[in-house]
């Protein structure tokens, strides 16, 4: 059914753009607020690079994974973390903030991985070069919103609420991945059949 998969997969591509980008934004400013510390501005910004780097060592383990097990499966486990990780950061200052961050910006970074792999495995040579423009096109495109989405929430519940916010755009990659696998597990009709 590659019409279900490719809506299913594009709705999951918008709310983990959302997701992507409201987090990597907003996230020195979210340290900086609720470490429940006051750090010097440098710090600030060497927490946020630890955070960010640790996102970026998974895309390795997420390549290596992908050769080993079923795409679709991992697409389920990356995108469970991040509501995991976003519900930790936005209930807990401190240092299970952090932890939660880091959960968040590796399931995010990891998801990149897949959803490249997920597109190379499931799309025709000949249509991939658009699904690919596609992909990147509903990415981008919802990832705009992300800006004045942290002014608002910022301006009304604060950072808290932007997490809890964001929690949500995750779970809806949650229910796009378990779709995903679902469909892509279904074997495909046989040509007599579908014929009829």
């Amino acid at each position: 059914r590659p019409l279900a998969l490719l809506l299913v997969f594009a709705a999951a591509i918008v709310a983990a753009g959302l997701t992507f980008n409201v987090t990597t934004i907003a996230l020195p400013k979210v340290i900086d607020e609720r470490m429940g510390l006051s750090l010097p501005l440098a710090l600030t910004g060497w927490l946020a690079t630890a955070v960010f780097v640790f996102g970026a060592l998974t895309q390795l383990a997420i390549g290596n994974l992908v050769d080993r097990f079923s795409l679709p499966s991992i697409f389920v486990g990356l995108s469970a973390l991040q509501p995991i990780g976003l519900g930790i950061a936005a209930t807990t200052p401190g240092v299970p903030l952090l932890i939660g961050l880091s959960v968040t910006m590796a399931a995010i970074y990891g998801q990149v991985v897949v959803n490249d792999a997920l597109v190379a495995r499931y799309i025709p040579a000949q249509y991939r070069a658009k699904a690919y423009s596609v992909r990147y096109f509903l990415g981008f495109t919802a990832s705009g919103f992300a800006a004045p989405l942290i002014a608002f929430m910022h301006a009304n519940g604060g950072f808290p609420a932007l997490l809890a916010l964001t929690a949500a755009f995750g779970a809806v990659v949650v229910l796009c991945a378990l779709a995903f696998k679902t469909i892509a597990a279904q074997p495909a009709p046989a040509r007599g059949l579908a014929a009829e």
